[in-house]
């Protein structure tokens, strides 16, 4: 494995990777444009291939990175989401900015002195003046929006985006969290507030499809919910004390018609509601509590976030293999030039 550079970057760029061959060698091409215009911007271009199954992906990496010194390559052992490739390119990258984009070309290069012109806030996501995404993702992105703003204190203005740009300290701040569920914003906010947003433009996919399914967005809401906030449990301790109250209100209000009016109450149908009403209720607590206890010992047994196959630009001493989440503190070490 090649050596690391002993030249610390002024910038590293985080891409993500996952079946999209055809776009990297433009993607690393433009990039390298951007910064030439730029003599005195260093940087470094990191992509992490999240266990593609295209064929072609990985060693169109191997090309890029035999051709460009300024790149790296990462490969994980297995699909661990895109939360988790970031979160493995943030370990790798040592520059004094982080700047994650995805891998289609929808995050323009030619956007990011954007991102940079900023660099003073701790955090720079783009705001997207156009989504090209399709309809269901941009009604599932404002409705994730909206959770951010209740259970993140994100605020209201504030758009996120995977196109974004970080100070070396929060991303150091970001991996001193450590958790198998994993969620970039989440992480963000429970480092910096100074989170701003900057216009930026957004291009439709240039080839194939997105791999960001409904399910995968599922699975990172879920993440959201469940992991990143008490909201279930609270939802379900609000819900059992308004049912609590509604059946002491029934239980006075027939008890009084019995006693006062002698009207007794006939038939089976409302005590039939009464206990699928509570029964349904315990049912429902019982699910949420068993995902908190499930995620709690699967984050007690210290799962790594991903574990890495191969690293082009690896120190010495790098095992494949490793588990590989940062403790606190370790990548302002890795940085010292």
């Amino acid at each position: 494995m090649a050596a690391i550079h002993s030249q610390r970057p002024r910038y590293s760029i985080v891409v993500p990777v996952y079946d999209s061959a055809a776009t990297l060698a433009p993607l690393a091409e433009r990039v390298r444009r951007v910064f030439a215009e730029s003599a005195a911007a260093s940087y470094e271009l990191i992509f992490v291939d999240d266990a593609s199954p295209n064929p072609l992906t990985w060693p169109a990496l191997e090309g890029i990175a035999a051709r460009d010194a300024a790149v790296r390559v990462i490969r994980l052992t297995r699909n661990f989401g895109q939360s988790a490739a970031v979160l493995c390119g943030l370990s790798a990258a040592r520059g004094d900015y982080v700047i994650t984009m995805d891998d289609d070309l929808q995050h323009p290069p030619e956007e990011l002195p954007r991102l940079m012109a900023e660099q003073r806030h701790d955090v720079v996501y783009g705001r997207f003046r156009r989504r090209r995404h399709a309809l269901s993702r941009r009604m599932s992105s404002r409705v994730k929006s909206w959770f951010d703003w209740l259970l993140l204190e994100k605020p209201f203005h504030v758009q996120h985006s995977s196109f974004l740009l970080m100070r070396r300290e929060v991303a150091a701040g970001v991996l001193g969290v450590r958790t198998p569920f994993p969620l970039l914003s989440a992480l963000i906010y429970h480092t910096t507030r100074d989170v701003v947003n900057v216009d930026v433009e957004h291009h439709p996919r240039a080839v194939g499809r997105s791999g960001y399914t409904f399910a995968r967005r599922l699975r990172l809401f879920s993440n959201l919910i469940i992991n990143n906030s008490a909201f279930l449990l609270t939802l379900i301790g609000i819900l059992g004390v308004s049912v609590s109250f509604l059946a002491l209100g029934l239980f006075s209000f027939y008890l009084i018609r019995r006693l006062v009016f002698g009207v007794g109450l006939s038939g089976w149908i409302s005590l039939m509601l009464a206990v699928l009403g509570i029964g349904g209720v315990m049912l429902f607590s019982i699910g949420v509590i068993g995902t908190y206890l499930v995620r709690i010992i699967q984050t007690s047994e210290s799962r790594p976030s991903f574990v890495v196959r191969y690293d082009s630009g690896a120190p010495d001493g790098f095992e494949p293999g490793m588990p590989g989440r940062a403790q606190p503190g370790s990548m302002p070490a890795i940085a010292e030039e």
